[in-house]
């Protein structure tokens, strides 16, 4: 009498094989999850340079040339408006409540805004460390950063 079924032998090589195949799927899915992740990042960091943009445009005088690298919110947000400030700290008092929400650590870690050029020319930079394992230098001068970091960038034309 012939004995009929599976040996152990083929079962445990149907079980690896199922495995894999189930490792790779799992492995698709988290890619997907981290672009959605970083898409969604991107789309509020372009909100956030377009709201700085506008505050810049609404300023009644706009500095002549901007080179800030900020990379947290400023500590006394009323100095402007108790004491004479040049131009680039009325730009920066101005774009408070936006930075209070740029530099919020639960949506970007170790932000930073790089605003730069000479009117009507403004330059937005802003960046981020992401959460994922992507290694690339971005910025030059006093923007440069290096490591896991996201980069949106928007130039302004004053008409």
């Amino acid at each position: 009498m012939k004995a009929t079924g599976f040996t152990i032998v083929e079962v445990l090589i149907a079980l690896i094989i199922f495995q894999l195949t189930t490792l790779w799927l799992l492995q698709g899915q988290w890619r997907a999850r981290q672009q959605v992740v970083v898409a969604l990042q991107e789309l509020k960091a372009t909100a956030l340079l377009f709201d700085i943009a506008a505050s810049l445009q609404q300023l009644p005088v706009i500095p002549s040339e901007l080179r800030v690298p900020i990379q947290q919110p400023l500590a006394n947000v009323n100095e402007c408006r108790q004491s004479a400030c040049s131009a680039t700290q009325q730009a920066i008092s101005a774009m408070q409540p936006i930075l209070a929400r740029a530099f919020d650590p639960k949506q970007f870690r170790q932000a930073q805004l790089c605003i730069s050029g000479n009117y009507p020319h403004i330059e937005l930079i802003f960046s981020w460390q992401s959460y994922w394992s992507i290694q690339r230098n971005i910025g030059a001068g006093q923007c440069a950063r290096s490591g896991a970091f996201h980069l949106i960038q928007i130039k302004l034309r004053a008409q």
